[in-house]
This record gives structure tokens, sequence and C-alpha cells, in this order.
């Protein structure tokens, strides 16, 4: 007899639940893998690339701060190109399914997947290891056949990037009532709309 295989719904909270779950243990494992090679000649142009484009967006910070964001992003990356991925039904390696180098579109950002290089790095390559086959084993319990209208990776962002460095990044998630009442009030329910500060 075949085995029925549970899988869970894709909607926020289940995504949330997915990734929040050590993901402080996964962001130590990825920073500490990125302290080992950050010297690099192959990655630190990509940090620097990152972190020069921030500054530009948001101005001055400590060093700490851009490592630490750059972290949170490599991780945010990590797990929605896993979902993308396994989404559209792409079967591999954790590393391929990671990075997105299985989808026939660019959509990963470059830098952000500075730990492809890592991986030859054997003081860092244990640690992002354990990230992949984490997170592609979360992604893989999700039921992304399933159609929903929500975006399943705003808590993502939100739990990943604190509230105190959103406002000083100046982003802001719009929250759910609020999307809905002006549904309601201006009569979008079933029309397509441009919201032209959406970033992402």
């Amino acid at each position: 007899p075949r085995l029925e295989v549970f899988k869970i719904p894709p909607l926020p909270e289940n995504v949330e639940a997915l990734y929040k779950l050590d993901h402080e243990k996964y962001l130590e494992d990825l920073r500490q893998a990125f302290e080992t090679v950050k010297d690099d000649p192959r990655i630190k142009p990509l940090y620097e690339a990152y972190k020069s484009v921030i500054k530009s967006l948001y101005g001055e910070a400590s060093e700490d701060f851009y490592v630490d964001l750059f972290i949170r992003h490599t991780y945010m990356q990590i797990a929605v190109l896993a979902s993308l991925s396994i989404a559209l039904g792409k079967a591999g390696l954790p590393e391929d399914i990671c990075s997105g180098s299985l989808l026939s579109v660019e959509v990963a950002l470059p830098y952000l997947n500075w730990w492809k290089t890592a991986l030859s790095s054997k003081n860092a390559k244990p640690r992002i290891k354990r990230v992949l086959e984490e997170i592609t084993g979360r992604a893989s319990l999700v039921d992304w056949s399933l159609d929903t209208a929500e975006d399943v990776f705003r808590t993502l962002y939100e739990f990943l990037v604190e509230p105190r460095v959103r406002r000083q990044l100046g982003e802001y998630y719009t929250p759910i009532w609020l999307v809905e009442m002006i549904i309601r009030e201006f009569d979008l329910a079933g029309k397509i709309v441009l919201d032209p500060f959406c970033g992402s």
C-alpha cells in the first residue's frame, strides 16, 4: 500500500512556524560560516556590493548591522528559493534547491548566494549544509499546489528583520486589516491594483 504524505497548506502562519522554528540557530550557523570565509576574494566582493547597496539606500550604520542584515537576508532568500523550487516540482541537491539554480529564470540575488562558494571551505561547509538540508526539508512539508491568495512570506520577513531594524530601514508591511478595509471602502474586490510602494 502507498503511504499518504501529510502536507500543510501554504498559509502565512504555517510558513512562519516552519521557518521560525530554530531560525536563530540557523542564522548563527550562517553567521559563523560567513565569519570563516568573509575575506575570501570570491566572497568579500559579494558582501561589499550588498553593503554598498544597503548603505546607499538607508545610510550609515555599524558593520555589525550590515553583517546581521546580510545573514538575515541570506536566510530569507534560501527559504524563498527552496519554497519556489519545490513548488515548481524541482528536485535535486539541497544546495541547488536553495540557490534557485534549478529554476528556468534568475531570481536569486547573487550576493546572497555567497554560501555556494563557501561550501568549498571545510570550516563553513558543515554549518551551511545543515541549514540547507533543514530548509529544504521544511519547504517540502508544504503543499504548494494549494491556491492561496495571501503573501505567505510576509511573516518570514517580519520575524527575521526585527521591528526596530525595519523602522531604521524605513520598511513597513501594510497590515492585512488595512488592505481589507481599502478593498472594501474603494470597491476594489476582483480588480487589479498597482501598489507603487510595494517593496517585495
